[in-house]
């Protein structure tokens, strides 16, 4: 452990971390809050000086109680503890930076709010790892990295979806496939991704391995159809480069028409795995 120092926070980043200096330098602090004071730990990284929070004596009014168990290690949220109130005039705030002739001019909207800002997204996905002992391990990677923080119950991805990534691993478990490993280029499934139509329920499912060889394609399918009646499509994507895209290039079409439709503004449209559509 480093030596401590105290610190007051000023404001948020574009990133949600906390804005403090210290010596006559600006660092960026994740998990504090404007108005907020405490204890951080500077940490050392290459040619890269950061800090962490390590304590707080100060509280924000603005704290919200983090329901996620893996918050701080997940890749996934920034601002969970901040008020989703304050989430949303944060953002409004950001906006208007970016935006200041058009705030002048008066035309920037309010920020339009959920209802309930839970289970809202409807494009998800999840990666796969094994640890050294064998345990098959499926979540979303912690920040800057690929390591996979098991994640069984996702706040803000939509219910479907989390049943459906416990399926895919309760077929692995049970198939004994292993999770490829992108470091020794061995194993199976890297990841999957979904995409939900709200309005229509139809569903789509990828499969993506680092190889094109996927002999086990028949266990997944089969498990998932037999299990989901709500799946309408199921894709096999390749992805063997080192990277932090999910979906490789090319897809290969393993059931349904390729595609899911859902419905916006009066309008139909048909969206495939590589279509844009805002996941909220």
């Amino acid at each position: 452990m480093g030596k401590k120092y105290r610190v007051g926070c000023k404001g948020l980043d574009e990133y949600g971390k906390g804005k403090i200096v210290f010596n006559n330098k600006p660092f960026s602090v994740s998990y504090m809050l404007p108005g907020e004071k405490g204890e951080i730990e500077l940490v050392y990284k290459a040619n890269e000086t950061g800090a962490k929070l390590v304590s707080l004596d100060k509280v924000s009014e603005n704290r919200a109680e983090v329901r996620c168990p893996v918050y701080e290690s997940c890749g996934g949220c920034q601002v969970m503890h901040l008020k989703y109130a304050e989430q949303l005039a944060w953002k409004q705030q950001k906006i208007e930076e970016l935006f200041s002739e058009e705030k002048e001019r008066g035309i920037i909207a309010p920020i339009l709010a959920m209802e309930e800002p839970w289970h809202y997204r409807h494009k998800i996905y999840a990666s796969f790892s094994n640890t050294k002992r064998g345990e098959l391990l499926a979540g979303i990677y912690e920040e800057n990295s690929h390591k996979v923080v098991k994640t069984e119950q996702c706040l803000i991805q939509h219910t479907l979806a989390n049943e459906i990534i416990k399926c895919v691993a309760d077929i692995m478990r049970k198939g004994k496939i292993p999770a490829y490993n992108e470091d020794r280029k061995t194993g199976v499934l890297r990841h999957v991704y979904i995409r939900i139509g709200e309005k229509t329920g139809q569903v789509m499912v990828v499969l993506v391995t680092g190889s094109r060889e996927f002999k086990e394609k028949k266990q997944f399918v089969d498990g998932l159809c037999k299990k989901f009646p709500q799946i309408t499509t199921i894709l096999h994507s390749v992805n063997s480069a080192k990277t932090s895209m999910v979906l490789g290039k090319k897809e290969t079409v393993l059931f349904g028409p390729g595609f899911i439709e859902d419905e916006l503004c009066g309008l139909t449209f048909e969206i495939s795995a590589q279509s844009f559509y805002q996941v909220n």
